[in-house]
């Protein structure tokens, strides 16, 4: 699925010009931030680096590149689970689970892309736009860890819960079918 255009080419900034390629749009495909209720803060990949391995932070809502996602309809190759790659607007590169961390890394060049690179969105109140985000990778340490906020970081938390607020995100693009 994951076909090669030129950042200049989804008419990306300056900073995202410098990444040599970025996955396709594809149908289903929609751009949103990733906002946090609970921490006040969106998903931020810090000053735009294009640092694979980068640790992605919750930051002031700003709309910036930095916090724009585009979520790209994936389906994992190893259990078949149907989500989304989160590409970031401002490096080009990728939100990933990776042990204990989110961060961001090339989910160009990985073929077939690897499970931590696909998000599922569990519903939690969809009319509110509420979703938790679980890696579909389902090694020993990815189940069941979905995207939280703790202090000023994104973490995998130890285990889904609707109920916990640190995990509830706020995707608003959601349904606009805009990417």
């Amino acid at each position: 699925m994951v076909a090669v255009l030129a950042a200049v080419a989804l008419g990306a900034g300056p900073a995202a010009a410098q990444v040599a390629q970025t996955p396709a749009v594809a149908a289903g495909s929609f751009v949103s931030t990733i906002y946090s209720p609970a921490g006040h803060n969106c998903l931020d990949v810090p000053n735009g680096t294009q640092d694979i391995n980068a640790n992605l932070i919750g930051a002031a809502c700003t709309s910036s590149p930095e916090q724009l996602y585009t979520f790209i309809p994936e389906t994992d190759p190893n259990n078949g689970l149907a989500g989304y790659i989160l590409v970031n607007h401002a490096s080009g590169l990728c939100a990933v689970k990776f042990r204990f961390e989110v961060r961001q890394a090339d989910c160009v060049n990985e073929n077939p892309i690897w499970s931590s690179h696909i998000w599922r969105l569990l519903p939690v109140d969809p009319a509110t736009q509420k979703y938790l985000l679980e890696p579909t990778y389902v090694g020993a340490t990815a189940a069941g860890r979905c995207m939280g906020t703790g202090t000023g970081t994104i973490v995998p938390t130890p285990f889904c819960d609707p109920t916990d607020a640190t995990q509830i995100m706020v995707i608003s693009g959601i349904g606009t079918g805009a990417a």
